[in-house]
């Protein structure tokens, strides 16, 4: 038997999503930003860095100092120092963005993207920190190599920086709610304003009816229903048939019913003990 060859890699769908469910028991997809979108996010935010760094070179040319020299008389851990500082800066930039305006950058809010933990949410200040720290690693040998690889060979589309910090990034779109819901349901029956005339609440009847809303949660549910539609057969002769089939069939607008009928009497009994 000839030996099996392993399967080769294959670049993962550019229409991933992300599926949650948010504690209200509604599940969202979420759809994944695309590599090319993510690059051109990235251009725009290194196009702003590189215009802020170029500004700032001009206001300090203005002072007529010798930035060439000045950087050729320091020593090598001078050097260093300044590099780290310059690669420091660019690292607060995305990651004070992305703390602060929910997963975004300028060129991740003008490509409408923004930057996610793996249930949706925005990232915290560690994740960010770390998925921008690993640029540095993401970036080599030149122009993102590793992390585009990564990127197109790993769901979600995630780059090393990602996979370490457990985040993705989330095309930025708009959630109606409405859509996940359930329809509203249909208002119920009208309730008849009272027609029982004040001697038919007299006496017994208006006892039995105090003491029946009185004790209400005593009754199954059957037996409840059952008595709300004796007291109907008894005192909704002025309603007519539409009314009385709408209310022996809705329990709750008949007990409804019987308590604006027993708060309109004029002389109530008192419940029977």
């Amino acid at each position: 038997m000839e030996p099996t060859s392993p399967a080769p890699l294959q670049a993962q769908p550019l229409d991933a999503t992300l599926h949650v469910s948010t504690p209200e028991r509604v599940h969202l997809t979420l759809p994944v930003a695309g590599v090319g979108t993510r690059i051109l996010a990235w251009v725009v935010d290194a196009g702003i860095l590189f215009f802020g760094w170029a500004a700032l070179f001009f206001l300090v040319s203005l002072t007529e100092a010798d930035l060439i020299g000045i950087f050729e008389g320091l020593s090598g851990a001078a050097r260093t120092l300044l590099v780290l500082g310059t690669f420091a800066a660019q690292w607060i930039y995305w990651t004070l963005f992305e703390v602060l305006w929910g997963g975004r950058t300028p060129g991740k809010a003008l490509l409408k993207i923004r930057v996610a933990r793996l249930d949706g949410s925005a990232p915290g200040v560690l994740e960010s920190a770390i998925r921008n720290l690993l640029r540095v690693v993401d970036f080599l040998p030149l122009g993102y190599c590793v992390g585009l690889l990564t990127a197109l060979f790993t769901d979600q589309q995630r780059r090393l920086g990602d996979l370490a910090a457990g985040t993705l990034l989330l095309r930025d779109e708009q959630i109606h709610l409405d859509h996940y819901l359930a329809p509203k349901a249909a208002p119920g029956p009208r309730i008849p304003e009272t027609a029982a005339t004040s001697s038919a609440l007299e006496g017994p009847v208006a006892a039995l009816l105090t003491s029946y809303l009185a004790r209400l949660e005593d009754f199954t549910p059957d037996a409840r229903t059952a008595l709300a539609r004796t007291f109907l057969q008894k005192l909704g002769g002025s309603l007519d048939a539409p009314e009385r089939e709408a209310l022996a069939a809705d329990p709750v607008a008949l007990e409804q019913w019987l308590r604006s009928l027993s708060a309109s009497a004029p002389v109530m009994a008192r419940p029977v003990s």
